[in-house]
């Protein structure tokens, strides 16, 4: 992304939130984000199993559209790949949802393989860039494997709150941008706001 593009989207962004409403918004949403983020990060446990539980529910739901929609599709083929993708979404979210436990170890482990993985595309593609921006990627090819592993080898332990605890992260880390980006879309705006009071009194 060039520093025209840049500057367009962060003008466009700006702009929307003008009127101070969406700005408010912001604020809200980034304040919810926090607060579930520590709760999470307090009560790691229950944000594991609460986890485990919207995912299921995700892909439950998410079965059972794709089967209604299956019976719209006119090629046979088309037709019956749609029922079976449907039947294993739905098969995996029932399950995830009966057997908790076990939807939660799943997750786990999909989850330390997930970070492992990450970890050596980043590391490969450390290798494809100039030594400037090498550093930083390798650092992040460790820290992901060694997240990985430590995920990977706590097991069955880990699945019981590892989940909650990145999920704490990330809405922190989230929420956290959230707020910092209003208040840096409310200083333009209180400064506009400020130019309309004095040229309204000057008018005036």
């Amino acid at each position: 992304m060039n520093e025209q593009t840049q500057s367009n989207l962060t003008h466009s962004v700006k702009a929307y939130f003008a009127d101070g409403a969406s700005h408010r918004w912001l604020i809200f949403f980034g304040a919810i984000q926090l607060v579930l983020g520590f709760a999470a990060l307090a009560m790691p446990v229950a944000a594991t199993v609460a986890f485990e539980i919207v995912i299921g529910s995700v892909l439950a739901v998410f079965g059972g559209f794709q089967f209604v929609h299956s019976f719209y599709l006119r090629k046979t083929g088309a037709k019956v790949s749609s029922i079976l993708i449907s039947v294993m979404y739905l098969a995996a979210g029932i399950i995830m949802l009966q057997y908790i436990q076990s939807g939660m170890l799943a997750l786990t482990i999909a989850t330390g393989v997930a970070f492992v993985l990450a970890s050596g595309l980043r590391l490969g593609a450390a290798f494809q860039l100039k030594k400037g921006g090498r550093l930083w990627l390798i650092v992040g090819a460790i820290a992901s494997f060694v997240i990985g592993l430590l995920i990977l080898t706590g097991l069955p332990q880990t699945a019981y709150w590892s989940l909650g605890i990145l999920l704490a992260v990330d809405l922190i880390i989230s929420g956290s941008v959230m707020v910092t980006w209003s208040t840096y879309l409310e200083k333009p705006l209180k400064s506009k706001n400020s130019d309309s009071f004095e040229y309204s009194s000057q008018t005036g």
